[in-house]
């Protein structure tokens, strides 16, 4: 069935702008490439042909993410993003996943949404959780519900007859997104540090920095080749963490460098009625 998005769509430019407007942390510190301290790449990527957007957000509950995406003049944006929110590094632990089925068959809309329970990083819940399910056609969608708090760092991939993956809050905003022809122009988890526990390839891949709790909706659709009549499975992993800064002492701090050397972004990001491209130096 074709997922039945209602207020649960696709950002517009002009709405994105706005969202992001709130959450841009604009900074200059004239010499700071001088006397910098022990650093190591968080994340980078480098667009050759298209058009990049870099901008750095702060996160609540001490998350700090970096946000890069990138996409051709012409080109629905919604279908060319390359990258996605990078949070802090944390440490390093082995997946230990909870197995969860998918058990609705009618969970192809928001409303319908299967609800997987038990999900977060309190104690007695499950911060790795793996689902399992099956898509039919191409066409087919499934939508998961889980409860998040603010500050949770997620991390998810998308395997074997899932091609495209997308969070979205409880306001049907679509928080980030990504899905399988990007992942083919160019793997951006092979930018992350070695020592980073996101995890990493798949058909798709997203992380996003939670900002306020409440639910949010995981929405899952299939790879273009699905024709089987008795459905082709899937899994779909997710994986949570927490800003390191939370279980440090008072007043530790993490300085974030961005190296910024200039990109060509499409005017119409900030004004719908905008044409060509602007470029930022």
């Amino acid at each position: 069935m074709k997922s039945g998005f209602s207020r649960f769509r696709r950002n517009s430019r002009a709405d994105k702008a706005k969202r992001q407007a709130g959450q841009r942390r604009r900074f200059f510190r004239p010499g700071l490439v001088e006397k910098l301290e022990d650093r190591q790449m968080l994340s980078g990527i480098h667009d050759d042909g298209g058009i990049s957007e870099v901008l750095v957000a702060e996160g609540e509950g001490g998350g700090m993410s970096f946000s890069s995406r990138a996409w051709n003049p012409g080109v629905d944006r919604n279908n060319t993003r390359l990258g996605n929110p990078q949070p802090i590094q944390v440490p390093v632990t082995p997946r230990n996943p909870v197995n969860v089925v998918e058990t609705s068959v009618n969970n192809d809309t928001p409303s319908t949404a299967q609800t997987v329970s038990g999900v977060g990083t309190l104690a007695g819940q499950n911060s790795q959780v793996t689902i399992s399910g099956t898509v039919s056609t191409f066409t087919d969608t499934d939508w998961f519900r889980v409860h998040l708090r603010a500050g949770d760092i997620v991390s998810v991939r998308a395997l074997a007859a899932a091609n495209e993956l997308a969070l979205f809050n409880s306001d049907g905003i679509e928080l980030q997104g990504h899905n399988q022809t990007n992942m083919a122009r160019g793997d951006h988890t092979l930018f992350w540090p070695t020592a980073s526990p996101l995890l990493r390839g798949g058909n798709a891949n997203l992380a996003y920095v939670i900002t306020e709790e409440g639910d949010y909706f995981l929405y899952v659709s299939a790879a273009d080749n699905v024709t089987t009549t008795g459905g082709s499975a899937y899994q779909v992993e997710i994986d949570l963490h927490r800003p390191v800064l939370e279980s440090q002492p008072v007043r530790s701090r993490q300085i974030v460098y961005l190296d910024f050397n200039g990109a060509l972004i499409q005017r119409a990001i900030f004004d719908d009625t905008a044409i060509g491209t602007a470029r930022l130096s």
